[in-house]
């Protein structure tokens, strides 16, 4: 039986997954969320590119993994469908 404080845990992070702001696709029949979206959402940074690239720079096991835990995939915006990074729920939970 999962802790009831895990589970509250488990819930609080579908509950910002799903969140309207998030962009969502399906590849390979998983939800994939934009991680642009959820860095802006996550923390104060107004630039997503550069607090992910400066994360990445702190955490030299997260620079290998990188190309593991992230999909560039088609996304929809203001100009049209563009290729951006996405993450599915379990690599969101290892970059944060």
């Amino acid at each position: 039986m999962i802790n009831k404080r895990i589970k509250a845990s488990l819930d609080d992070i579908h509950k910002f997954l799903g969140s309207p702001v998030i962009r969502k696709t399906t590849y390979r029949n998983s939800t994939y969320y934009c991680l642009n979206d959820i860095i802006l959402l996550a923390t104060d940074s107004v630039n997503p590119k550069d607090y992910i690239k400066k994360l990445r720079n702190r955490d030299r096991v997260l620079a290998v993994e990188w190309s593991d835990l992230i999909r560039i995939l088609p996304g929809e915006t203001d100009g049209g469908p563009q290729s951006m990074k996405f993450v599915d729920a379990q690599s969101f939970l290892r970059i944060i």
